[in-house]
């Protein structure tokens, strides 16, 4: 059975050369009518097919994840709660195991020591200093000398007492300013007054020659340019006596001025003071 079907398949191969080599010679319309087609487009449109029915399978029955893309912010329901220790520090020994059970007040871990022994000095350093402030602003209020105690560190001490100088110093020399432009517009005044006094002392006189004189004329015993020199000696006379008034007042004003600026000076120091010493004793609390 074997070999009558390769008997038949060769004899259909050959048929099918046979066929072949005729149709190379016969016209292009007969050619194709003849000529079997080709198998690959049924087997494309097969692949379609199947691909098809796959697509068709996967819509039905299988399922897509949803995902949409927002911006947006967390915000926490509660407030946020920072967990931190309330100092920061060294472990420099752990004395408990874990799982071992402890007692209340037992100590659990040793903290390295240095860092709070450095903390402590410097606030007590800086507890001395405040506190040298504090009496040297006290001195000062009080006009008092800033004395030294026993407990003050020398360094510390000096520091301040040359703030204390400086601050006194100051001050002083803006009192002594104000007070030597007081005591210059006293001693201006003191002798505009005693101008203003001569002035009014010989004014009368300049004011009875000026009459005598016009009476002479009147009676032909002068002539009329004595007289009128007369009359601009009691005119410069009176002039005088005016400027004098307005100096003399105008000195005034300065004086007042001055005794207000010295009061000022003192106000600024006291209430530069006073705000160190808010300061100052907040600090020490």
């Amino acid at each position: 059975m074997g070999w009558f079907n390769r008997k038949q398949d060769a004899e259909d191969t050959g048929a099918n050369a046979k066929i072949e080599e005729s149709m190379a010679f016969a016209p292009g319309l007969i050619g194709l009518q003849e000529t079997p087609p080709s198998p690959l487009p049924r087997l494309v449109l097969r692949c379609v097919l199947v691909l098809l029915i796959l697509m068709f399978l996967w819509a039905s029955f299988g399922k897509l994840d949803v995902v949409s893309v927002a911006e947006g912010k967390l915000v926490p329901v509660t407030y946020i709660k920072i967990v931190q220790p309330a100092e920061a520090g060294i472990v420099r020994d752990i004395l408990i195991k874990e799982g071992q059970q402890v007692e209340a007040g037992q100590i659990l871990v040793r903290m390295d020591a240095n860092i709070a022994e450095a903390d402590s000095k410097t606030i007590q350093l800086e507890l001395a200093h405040q506190t040298l402030q504090w009496r040297r602003i006290e001195a000062e209020l009080s006009g008092l000398p800033f004395e030294r105690e026993e407990a003050d560190a020398v360094d510390m001490f000096l520091k301040v007492n040359a703030s204390y100088d400086s601050n006194r110093r100051a001050y002083q020399d803006d009192l002594a300013a104000e007070r030597a432009n007081r005591q210059k517009a006293r001693s201006d005044l003191a002798s505009t007054l005693e101008v203003q006094h001569k002035l009014e002392q010989t004014l009368p006189s300049y004011q009875a020659e000026e009459a005598a004189y016009k009476e002479l004329v009147e009676e032909g015993f002068a002539g009329a340019l004595m007289a009128q020199e007369k009359q601009r000696d009691r005119i410069a006379a009176e002039q005088d006596l005016r400027a004098q008034e307005y100096n003399a007042q105008s000195l005034h004003a300065s004086i007042a001025q001055t005794n207000k600026r010295l009061s000022q000076i003192r106000s600024a120091y006291r209430q530069k003071l006073e705000a160190e010493r808010v300061v100052t004793f907040a600090q020490v609390q």
